[in-house]
């Protein structure tokens, strides 16, 4: 299965078709941020292949691009990708579950060029659903400084809140469990 790309175009005030994009073996949800890259940003994407790796792509100057293939066992990808605070440039973050249920962070160094992904930190037990993750301003003391990550993944029909402090380079911490009745796809279902 290919990528599909639709943008708004504000002056006609419709949606275009920028027709389909990456490998053909795409198997997985896509990540989606709009980076600092060029200007007025290049759209970048991590999905998972068929191959349970993540593949990174990036739209620059109205083509798309394929990089590196990353990471092995992936079984779920998706939200949790962000541009973070680190180094100057701001590092590229990837949060992904495995095939046993474990997340893997991954982090590509965006001020050195050609830096490969590099894994950061693997964690969690029991994952089945994709994460969602945001960098907080928690543990900002000035606006220069690395926020926390702040991650949420559905765990045993519940949601899991999962953090890293970012200013002393700490590991995923579990802050706690909430919710229920929650489905995989993380919509809540609560019958009468």
């Amino acid at each position: 299965m290919h990528l599909h790309h639709w943008w708004y175009e504000v002056a006609t005030n419709k949606w275009r078709d920028g027709g389909h994009f990456g490998p053909a073996d795409i198997d997985g949800f896509p990540g989606l941020i709009q980076s600092n890259y060029n200007a007025p940003g290049n759209l970048e994407v991590v999905a998972k292949t068929s191959t349970g790796q993540l593949c990174h792509l990036w739209r620059e100057a109205a083509q798309w691009n394929e990089g590196v293939r990353f990471a092995n066992n992936v079984a779920q990808s998706g939200a949790a990708f962000v541009q973070s605070t680190f180094g100057k440039k701001g590092d590229f973050e990837v949060v992904c579950v495995l095939a046993d249920g474990r997340m893997q962070h991954w982090r590509r160094q965006n001020d050195i060029q050609g830096t490969p992904w590099i894994l950061m930190e693997t964690f969690g037990t029991n994952v089945k659903s994709s994460p969602c993750m945001i960098e907080s301003q928690f543990n900002m003391i000035t606006e220069d400084d690395n926020g926390n990550f702040e991650l949420c993944v559905q765990v045993d029909g519940g949601f899991q809140h999962w953090w890293r402090d970012n200013r002393s380079g700490g590991q995923w911490q579990l802050s706690g469990a909430f919710g229920q009745d929650v489905s995989r796809e993380g919509r809540y279902f609560r019958g009468p």
